[in-house]
């Protein structure tokens, strides 16, 4: 059975939103009130025209996905993104009421949870699923893991080195079965990530700490990166990562950590 999700809003974010015609708010006056009832939302028809849901069953397509069991919710301030998880279903919607669009990202995309749950929302993005895409990135990388890393990375995906050489997908792959030696970097870490949208691009901003041995010694030092995903299709996928040496004085605190790798093996968080 279709269901769908009945989304309470509280009343500073229901403000410049689109009326409903139902007048449900709480508590009623004259109480402030709190929570206001601004619409429903269960998939892509939410948005889909009449003229448009005629042709779509004319020519046979598929209905759209809608929610089944939704979970966890999550709501820009401004009220303008809505991002839901749909445990049955496995996957995250993010409903964009500006722009009256919806995307479905499978949680494989995200890291192949059991179940994913929306937090953090932020002024004008939600970053719970650029934050996962971070994630497995990172955990690719440290696994030396080439399937998974494919899967998330554009067909036209160019890596831009700290000395400025620029690799493209095929040969970037074949560096990724054995770039993470633990037995060379010793120590390794994410820190001061940063997230940004811009509609359909994503810029993921981090830094890694690393310990490697060199000719016998450890040497230590900072490299930043950028990493730009485009959403195409129904996923994100990086089209290109760009690597910067970081100077000393710029080094990001310990206490912007979001994991740490010791000869490969996951820290446990302090």
């Amino acid at each position: 059975m279709r269901r769908s999700l009945i989304l309470f809003l509280s009343a500073f974010v229901a403000v410049g939103c689109t009326a409903s015609k139902a007048n449900i708010a709480w508590p009623g006056p004259p109480a402030t009130e709190r929570i206001r009832f601004v619409k429903t939302l269960s998939g892509p028809s939410d948005f889909e025209s009449g003229l448009g849901a005629f042709f779509r069953k004319l020519s046979g397509a598929e209905a759209p996905v809608h929610l089944f069991h939704p979970v966890g919710v999550a709501v820009t301030r401004g009220g303008e993104v809505v991002a839901v998880t749909d445990q049955a279903l496995g996957q995250l919607f993010i409903f964009d009421v500006e722009r009256n669009t919806v995307q479905t990202i499978a949680k494989e995309v995200l890291g192949g949870d059991q179940t994913i749950t929306c937090i953090e929302p932020s002024d004008g993005m939600l970053a719970v699923a650029r934050k996962k895409l971070n994630a497995r990135f990172i955990h690719n990388f440290v696994t030396n893991d080439v399937p998974s890393h494919s899967a998330i990375t554009h067909p036209r995906f160019m890596c831009i080195s700290p000395k400025g050489a620029r690799q493209g997908r095929a040969d970037y792959l074949r560096e990724w079965a054995h770039g993470f030696d633990p037995e060379v970097i010793i120590y390794w870490d994410v820190r001061d990530e940063d997230i940004a949208l811009f509609g359909d691009v994503a810029l993921v901003r981090s830094t890694n700490k690393w310990v490697r041995v060199i000719d016998g010694n450890a040497v230590t030092g900072m490299t930043t990166y950028t990493d730009t995903y485009l959403y195409e299709g129904d996923r994100w996928l990086c089209i290109q990562a760009q690597l910067s040496a970081v100077a000393m004085e710029n080094w990001p605190g310990d206490e912007t950590i979001v994991n740490a790798w010791l000869r490969g093996v996951l820290q446990p968080k302090a």
